[in-house]
């Protein structure tokens, strides 16, 4: 009769089975963290579960921060309907939206203090100009609730208001009504769409054994040369002594205080500004420093003699 030698180490089997199976599923920190093999993010998957976020059901209403991408008139007589306002955001759960915009009592477009007449939209509605927009969905022709919102449910402008940047810099360039400033904001904030892509970035970041105790770097605070309107009625302009001044006494290199709407890169608009003598300075976060654009007495109005 024929005797098999039973195995002296069977537990050394098992654990050479186990260790295996691991290597083939990838480091254990890679799995936990939903990862690739290497300890690598799956930014395919995240992707996908970003998309699935975006597919998920809306509000009946709520408020968009975003920059006018086109607004497109009725070409006929269409009741009350005046037309499409397309938005672009600058978050993923908010990257665009179409509102449709109708002539009622409750719908306003307003710059400062000034509704804007229903006349003047296609004007007043230009792109690139950055704008909060409260939106409600329209209701169904059969009067039935919607049994799912979602981003291509249709829906209608209830108000929209202009966004607006305290900012601080000087003027290049007065071209009758739109003059062009190179600014900063002001006390050492950020701009808003780039405050809001950040925010958006740290909402969606991918936390993993790596980066967990690591501060995402925060994006410098860079000057820009807007292009804004001076409109009547709303914009304010006062020299060093607080009087009001018309666009035709600005002159380039004058430094200012402003409030305004940006639409950049295209034209946006002047709430208020004021010419002031120098710059407060400016400390950019994360980069341990101060700055300030120009300086000086340029801000002085010229006089004769």
């Amino acid at each position: 009769m024929t005797h098999f030698a039973r195995p002296r180490f069977p537990s050394r089997t098992l654990l050479l089975a186990a260790l295996t199976a691991l290597v083939a599923g990838g480091p254990l920190s890679a799995q936990v963290a939903g990862g690739k093999p290497g300890g690598r993010s799956d930014d395919k998957g995240t992707r996908n579960r970003n998309n699935q976020n975006l597919n998920q059901p809306l509000a009946s209403s709520g408020s968009f921060y975003g920059r006018i991408v086109k607004f497109t008139p009725v070409d006929d007589d269409e009741g009350d309907l005046l037309g499409t306002l397309s938005l672009r955001g600058y978050t993923r759960t908010n990257s665009s939206m179409r509102l449709k915009v109708f002539r009622n009592d409750e719908s306003s477009i307003s710059l400062g203090n000034l509704k804007i007449p229903v006349d003047d939209y296609a004007e007043m509605l230009a792109k690139g100009v950055q704008v909060n927009a409260n939106w409600q969905v329209i209701e169904r022709k059969d009067g039935k609730p919607h049994k799912k919102i979602t981003r291509s449910t249709p829906k209608e402008l209830v108000t929209l208001s202009f966004k607006t940047v305290s900012v601080q810099g000087k003027i290049i360039e007065v071209d009758g009504d739109v003059i062009t400033i190179k600014v900063v904001p002001q006390n050492g904030m950020q701009w808003p769409d780039v405050q809001a892509k950040e925010a958006d970035r740290s909402r969606h970041r991918t936390v993993t054994a790596t980066n967990i105790n690591v501060t995402p770097r925060k994006a410098k605070i860079r000057s820009r040369k807007l292009k804004l309107r001076v409109v009547d009625e709303v914009s304010d302009l006062n020299d060093l002594e607080d009087a009001i001044i018309d666009v035709g006494d600005l002159e380039e290199e004058q430094l200012v205080e402003a409030t305004v709407i940006p639409g950049y890169p295209k034209i946006g608009y002047v709430t208020s500004l004021r010419l002031v003598t120098e710059l407060n300075k400016i400390e950019k976060e994360g980069e341990g420093g101060n700055t300030r654009i120009g300086g000086g007495d340029r801000g002085r109005r010229r006089t004769d003699g």
